[in-house]
């Protein structure tokens, strides 16, 4: 009876591990969820949004994390910044956005950094530490000084989203 008792716990533990890390975009921070609360019909983009392709891509470069969310300290001062890649599906129409949400000294901040627009394809979310990268638009390097937020349409172009000097900044880092 307990070899029995073992292994039906060990089964199930087993699939709940599994479900836990087929959905990394469950579990969501409280402010997250507030605001996907006051914007109904708004989704964080998930691996099932994606082509097969970028889910492959996802997998390999970003496992275990959500595409439509990225959770980063912009300013350097261990606050958490929330970037959310969302989509809205209404009437056979898709719409795409990026928001940023942040602490504000007062109550949160909420930005959105891009769109809503048409979007036939699905673009993804994912932190990036701070360091020198490269920017298509000027040919030149640039230091990041804390985390960025990253903005991706899967190995087609990226737009990076960071503080410098107190001041919000986006670049093209890739074409």
């Amino acid at each position: 009876m307990r070899v029995e008792a073992g292994l039906l716990y060990a089964a199930l533990l087993m699939l709940s591990t599994g479900a836990v890390a087929s959905t990394p975009c469950a579990n969501l921070p409280a402010i997250v969820d507030g605001y996907l609360r006051r914007h109904p019909g708004w989704t964080l983009v998930s691996t099932g949004d994606l082509v097969d392709e970028d889910k492959r891509l996802w997998a390999r470069y970003h496992r275990g994390f959500c595409p439509g969310i990225a959770v980063a300290d912009l300013m350097g001062d261990a606050n958490k910044w929330y970037g959310l890649a969302l989509r809205h599906r209404a009437n056979g129409t898709a719409l795409e956005q990026l928001v940023l949400i942040g602490p504000n000294r007062k109550n949160q901040t909420e930005r959105t950094l891009a769109g809503p627009y048409k979007g036939d394809s699905v673009l993804v979310v994912w932190r990036a530490r701070r360091g020198r990268y490269y920017s298509y638009e000027t040919n030149q390097y640039f230091f990041v000084p804390h985390d960025s937020i990253i903005y991706e349409l899967m190995e087609s172009s990226t737009i990076t989203y960071y503080f410098a000097r107190g001041k919000l900044r986006s670049v093209q880092t890739s074409d």
